[in-house]
């Protein structure tokens, strides 16, 4: 499998960012920072297929059977069928690839300043990260298990059993069982796409003050600084969303695993705070 893993992966990167401040007047300077990013890569792994995870009935009435393959799976007689594993890798169709795209952005405003012996900051900060995933070129187990339950029709046709009875029309036989006989149309039917997106978000909202009440007077005697304060207050909104397409939720994606279950959830939080410094002795 490890000739078409891709060890370095193609990549585009754009990314901006922006910072300014404006001078009110001695007593008050506003700020703002602005950033942009979006990074667009793909990875490649080996091919998707058959796997031992999953079981796939084998009918003694399909057509495409030699009498050795029905010997072999333990099929004798008309109307017998059998569970097996199959382990065969969608060697025809080539290498799974992960399509990713992250694209972000960020903003800080706010104004801060000095009023006599006291300093204050008040900012907010968005930010945001956006997600999206294809996953190309990966088995669907649904139609393989289609796709392998094979019979004739009326007419004497090789068809897929989904067919014949109308469950499934587009159903093309995946012909497994002899060499080279593949066809583009079974993987055409078999490769399914696989679709995540999702986003992070973060806002906070803050304010503090500090000052030095030396200047009030509020200060030891045995110190050439006086008491320091600082308070503040922090607002801050968490939140997450990861939503998943029929085929990932399902688990149908045969090179997966198992299933992704999108989930979203947000939490936000206040903190207040409070610090203070008292000088006690210094030279």
């Amino acid at each position: 499998f490890g000739p078409l893993n891709y060890f370095q992966r193609p990549s585009d990167r754009y990314s901006m960012a922006a910072f300014g401040r404006y001078d009110i007047n001695d007593k008050a300077r506003v700020y703002a920072e602005l950033s942009f990013h979006d990074d667009h890569t793909v990875a490649q792994i080996a091919p998707s297929g058959l796997f031992f995870g999953n079981e796939y009935t084998i009918f003694y009435e399909n057509p495409l059977l030699s009498a050795d393959w029905r010997n072999a799976i333990g099929l004798k007689k008309a109307g017998d069928s059998s569970a097996i594993l199959i382990g065969r890798r969608n060697v025809e169709g080539g290498g799974r690839q992960d399509d990713l795209r992250h694209t972000s952005f960020r903003m800080v405003t706010g104004v801060k300043g000095d009023i006599g012996p006291w300093s204050y900051d008040a900012f907010t900060q968005v930010g945001k990260v956006i997600y999206q995933e294809t996953y190309k070129n990966d088995f669907s187990i649904a139609r393989a298990t289609k796709a392998l339950d094979v019979v004739r029709d009326a007419g004497g046709n090789i068809v897929c059993r989904s067919v014949v009875d109308g469950t499934d029309p587009n159903c093309v036989p995946y012909n497994i069982w002899s060499l080279g006989k593949v066809t583009p149309e079974a993987l055409n039917y078999l490769q399914t796409p696989g679709f995540k997106k999702g986003f992070t978000h973060q806002q906070v909202t803050g304010f503090n003050i500090a000052g030095d009440l030396g200047q009030y007077g509020m200060k030891l005697p045995g110190a050439k600084n006086g008491v320091g304060v600082a308070v503040g207050f922090e607002r801050r909104t968490e939140k997450m969303e990861l939503s998943t397409d029929t085929a990932f939720t399902t688990g149908d994606l045969a090179g997966q695993g198992g299933p992704t279950i999108g989930v979203a959830g947000q939490y936000s939080i206040k903190d207040f705070f409070g610090e203070v410094r008292v000088p006690i002795l210094e030279k």
